[in-house]
């Protein structure tokens, strides 16, 4: 979820530290198993275990990859109708428009992106059922969820607990088995989706798209049992008729938000947000206002930073590789210790196999941020879900491993760690810079930390290297020619997140005509 942020300040004290972190309205943060953690050079902080089990929804409910919905899985969908308008609101040609954004476009994005492993299907409620005519209604007018900033989670969990028992006892979902609700047979519905009458508004957190848990875990009837209600959704009709119907997104609006619906649905399977959201400041976190937002990290490259509105983009292959549940079905990156000539690898595109992403890394007696740091590259192309990317070319990229659990002063040590299960858990770039993910751009003469304004962000529409016409073709400054870090060599190095030279030189990007890129890379060698 991308928003204007407010600033909220947080009461003191070590529990509404951990409730407001797991507020977060898009968290959803997991790491994919161990064997594939150990080769991208994780290292397990145990620091935080006994903190974590005091809050028992953080990371969603999964324990494990194994506690993910995988297979064919439900979508339920309710329908909430906000009362803002007195005027009827659903209809069957909205409730046909629905279903093939869902049932048709989401759930192709899902199993593209899964490879296959996540069949998703959405089921509706609220519209000519036993349970809702006109969507579900509220007890209440709207602006008793909304109108206190202090209260809007609990007045969330207010609202939706009410729909749940509405739904019980309409005996809504009486004719479905355990088996079909909760396909991993954890005890919770797979995935619950409220949508709400309305358009997106920035200064109120229920009417925005997010994904977020209820704590206290409702419980529907269903035809063998019941089921809790955790992980859910929140999306926006979009059609409300007393606001510009140009500037509306929604599912029901003219210009569909898939790609924040598909950015939500990730969270529910571990992704986290890959921009940047809150600031360390006098012990407290803060939400960062719009003008305070320094460096875009990924910007459009990922579906995990910055969605495009019609077209959900792939995210990128560490982001997949890393968090989500099917990671095993994605082939391990290409490992580059040394200077290697003509590389090829394959564009970025997870519905078919072969190597798409390369990790270089650099020996740590060279320059010890290697300890923790490493750098990436794929091929992205401008074609199917990435259809509407910036460019076409090889992305590079850095990923800093001690950008969050390394990170005392900002006491990200305390819940960007593992739960002794298993996982691993970080934060992805909520709290950076310094960032877990940062892409290179051309051009920068200061690390991202002190960015702030659109020249560096803009940088990221000119990422991709490649030698098509006015493209750059490489990327990188030897250690000879910049053996340090000052403004003015900066540019164009591969750089460590402290502003140092890597020395890591890429050269020789061939063109993106193909669905195979090449490319020459040179790596510094350690004092033997």
């Amino acid at each position: 979820m991308r928003r204007s942020q407010r600033k909220l300040r947080l009461m003191t004290g070590v529990a509404s530290l951990i409730f407001f972190i797991a507020a977060s309205l898009c968290f959803g943060f997991a790491l994919q198993g161990q064997e594939n953690a150990n080769l991208l050079g994780f290292h397990i902080n145990e620091d935080a275990v006994s903190l974590l089990n005091l809050l028992p929804f953080f990371n969603t409910k999964a324990e494990s990859n194994a506690l993910y919905p995988i297979g064919n899985v439900e979508n339920q969908v309710i329908l909430v109708n906000t009362g803002i308008s007195s005027s009827p609101w659903l209809n069957d040609e909205k409730i046909k428009t629905a279903d093939q954004l869902l049932n048709t476009s989401l759930a192709q994005y899902v199993s593209d992106v899964s490879k296959g492993t996540v069949k998703l299907h959405s089921v509706f409620y609220g519209y000519q059922d036993s349970g809702a005519k006109d969507g579900y209604t509220l007890s209440q007018p709207l602006s008793y969820y909304i109108e206190s900033p202090q209260q809007q989670a609990l007045r969330e969990a207010e609202l939706l607990r009410e729909i749940v028992e509405k739904i019980d006892e309409s005996c809504s979902m009486a004719n479905k088995t355990t088996a079909e609700l909760d396909t991993n047979q954890d005890g919770y519905i797979d995935n619950i989706t409220f949508l709400l009458r309305g358009n997106k508004q920035d200064e109120y957190n229920l009417l925005w798209p997010h994904q977020f848990a209820l704590k206290d875990s409702p419980k529907i009837s269903c035809m063998d049992g019941e089921l809790a209600v955790h992980d859910y959704i929140v999306v926006l009709s979009g059609d409300d008729e007393n606001e510009d119907p140009i500037g509306r997104t929604g599912i029901f609006a003219k210009r569909v938000d898939l790609g924040v619906i598909a950015h939500e649905l990730l969270h529910v399977y571990g992704f986290p947000d890959m921009y940047h959201n809150y600031k360390y400041e006098n012990d407290d976190f803060v939400s960062l206002e719009s003008n305070e937002r320094k460096g875009d990290p990924l910007g459009q490259w990922d579906i995990m930073d910055n969605t495009i509105t019609d077209l959900p983009q792939n995210p990128l292959y560490y982001t997949n590789y890393t968090y989500s549940p099917w990671a095993e079905q994605l082939s391990d990156p290409l490992m580059i210790t040394k200077s290697t000539q003509n590389v090829e690898l394959k564009q970025l595109d997870y519905t078919k196999e072969g190597t798409m992403a390369a990790i270089i890394k650099v020996d740590a007696g060279i320059n010890v941020k290697a300890e923790d740091e490493y750098f990436m590259v794929e091929y992205r192309k401008r074609s199917g879900w990435d259809e509407k990317l910036p460019g076409s070319g090889l992305i590079v990229y850095r990923i800093n491993l001690a950008a969050n659990y390394k990170n005392p002063e900002k006491a990200i040590v305390k819940y960007c760690s593992n739960r002794n299960n298993g996982r691993l858990t970080h934060c992805g770039n909520m709290f950076g810079p310094s960032d877990e993910v940062y892409i290179f751009r051309p051009g920068i003469t200061s690390i991202n930390a002190a960015e702030n304004g659109t020249t560096h962000d803009l940088g990221l529409f000119d990422a991709a290297l490649s030698s098509d016409h006015g493209a750059q073709n490489s990327l990188g400054r030897s250690l000879s020619e910049v053996p340090g870090y000052s403004s003015d060599t900066l540019a164009d190095t591969i750089y460590f997140s402290d502003g140092s030279n890597s020395g890591i030189v890429i050269s020789n990007v061939s063109d993106t005509n193909g669905d195979t890129i090449t490319f020459d890379v040179t790596l510094p060698e350690a004092a033997r």
